[in-house]
C-alpha cells in the first residue's frame, strides 16, 4: 500500500499500543515502526506488519506527527527495530532468540516489568493430556506413563528466558522434513505448544491431583527489543522521553 508516513505508522501503532499508553511511549512506538518501514523500503522488500484503524487513530496522530521522520540509527544505518508485547525483567537478547547477534539488541534488564507489567508472572494450567498430544504432533516423541517426567528445563539463555530443554528425556526431535532440531524453550512455545503459552521465558510444575502442568509466563512474545508495556512503565513512572525509551531498549543506537 501506499500513503503519508503519519497515515501508515499511525494505523501500525493503533494496531500494536492503541491510544491508551503515555503520550512517550505511543512516541516510542511510531520512531520504531517507522524505522523499520523505512529499512525495508531502503532495502527494496515489503514490510509484514498489521494496520489497524480505529477511535484511538486521530488521537495517536496528534502524538505522533511531532516525530514522523525520525528513526533509530546504530553507527550509521537504520536498525532493525524489534519490538513485542512486554519482557519478563529481562528483554532477550537477538543472538538467543534468531541466532543473530545485533549489538543494539542485547539483553537489556528493567525492574519496572515485575512492578507494573499486566504480563509478569501469568498462570496457566494445561492438561497432562493436550501437553502429550501437542508434543505427538509436533515431534512425534512418545511420552511415558509419568508426566512429571515429561518437561524439564536445563538452562536459561538470560533472565527467565528458557533455554535448552528435554522432553520425555530428549533433548532433539526430527521433523517433518527430516531435520533435527533442538528442544529449547522457543521451540517449545512456538512448535509444539503453537504459541499457548505468552513467553518463553516461564517456569513448569506438574500437579498430579489434576493431571495438569502449571505455566508461570514472563512477558509476552519474543522479547527481544522494545517492551511495549516497558515503554510506558518507563514513560509513566520514570518520565523517560520517547528518545530516552528507544535509546534504553536499542544500546548504542541514537534517535535521530
Amino acid at each position: 500500500m501506499t500513503g503519508t508516513a503519519l497515515d501508515i505508522v499511525a494505523q501500525i501503532v493503533t494496531n500494536e499500543v492503541g491510544g491508551a499508553f503515555s503520550p512517550e511511549a505511543i512516541k516510542a512506538q511510531a520512531v520504531a515502526a517507522y524505522t523499520n518501514v523505512r529499512r525495508c523500503n531502503n532495502a527494496g522488500q515489503a514490510t509484514d506488519v498489521a494496520l489497524k484503524t480505529n477511535s484511538d487513530t486521530d488521537k495517536i496522530k496528534s502524538i505522533i506527527a511531532p516525530v514522523i521522520g525520525e528513526a533509530v540509527y546504530y553507527n550509521g544505518s537504520l536498525i532493525q527495530a524489534s519490538y513485542s508485547a512486554s519482557s519478563a525483567g529481562y528483554t532477550a537478547s537477538s543472538k538467543a532468540v534468531w541466532g543473530v547477534d545485533y549489538p543494539y539488541l542485547s539483553s537489556i534488564y528493567c525492574e519496572l516489568d515485575e512492578l507494573y507489567d499486566p504480563n509478569y508472572a501469568v498462570v496457566k494450567s494445561i492438561s497432562a493430556s493436550e501437553i502429550k498430544s501437542k508434543v505427538i504432533n509436533a515431534t512425534g516423541i512418545v511420552l511415558s506413563d509419568d508426566p512429571s517426567e515429561w518437561l524439564k528445563i536445563i538452562d536459561h539463555t538470560e533472565g527467565k528466558y528458557v533455554g535448552n530443554m528435554t522432553i520425555g528425556g530428549n533433548s532433539v526431535y526430527v521433523n517433518s522434513s527430516g531435520n533435527t532440531v533442538n528442544i529449547t524453550g522457543r521451540v517449545f512455545r512456538e512448535t509444539i505448544m503453537n504459541y499457548d503459552i505468552r513467553s518463553n521465558a516461564f517456569d513448569i510444575s506438574y500437579d498430579s491431583s489434576s493431571d495438569s502442568f502449571t505455566f508461570v509466563t514472563y512477558g509476552y512474545g519474543h522479547g527481544v527489543g522494545m517492551s511495549q508495556y516497558g515503554a510506558n512503565a518507563l514513560a509513566t513512572y520514570k518520565g523517560y522521553t520517547y528518545k530516552q525509551i528507544l535509546e534504553f531498549y536499542y544500546q548504542g543506537a541514537t534517535v535521530q
